[in-house]
């Protein structure tokens, strides 16, 4: 069911399988648009997430795509072969799907992440098994509700 992320169970893999890299929030988060039209909110923002680390196991309750800027990504999905995406590349990220972004360096990757949210939803939650720390700092900050 879309926007049912808190519902979701604690996972600790994709496909079987832990994602490479060390699980942290991103170095940085900084929101570029935000757009109101008929009820739902569009947010845009320019991520940075460093070499050699990975989101959380996530999922986005109303799904979105992300864009690379510079480096590279790997977006691994339940149910999905991972997608290797490079400047330029686009990947869909579909509601209520267990995913995590991957930086596998060498260098930074910059992305522009897209939602289109029903009011002042919530992007995203953490359901990566083990990662308690993650889950209470991103619920105390703005990647709960990014800039309200």
């Amino acid at each position: 069911m879309i926007g049912q992320a808190n519902a979701m169970p604690l996972v600790s893999g994709l496909n079987g399988e832990v994602p490479p890299g060390r699980p942290t929030l991103l170095a940085s988060s900084t929101l570029v648009v935000i757009a109101k039209h008929d009820g739902e909110q569009v947010r845009t923002y320019q991520d940075v997430r460093l070499a050699g680390t990975r989101a959380p196991i996530h999922v986005h309750p109303f799904g979105g795509w992300t864009c690379v800027v510079s480096g590279q990504t790997i977006l691994c999905m339940e149910g999905v072969a991972p997608q290797m995406a490079h400047p330029g590349d686009c990947v869909d990220m579909p509601a209520d799907t267990a995913m995590s972004n991957v930086n596998p360096g060498p260098g930074t990757t910059v992305l522009i992440d897209n939602f289109v949210l029903p009011g002042d939803g919530p992007i995203w939650g953490i359901v990566e098994k083990g990662d308690t720390h993650l889950r209470t700092r991103s619920a105390n900050s703005r990647f709960a509700r990014r800039n309200r």
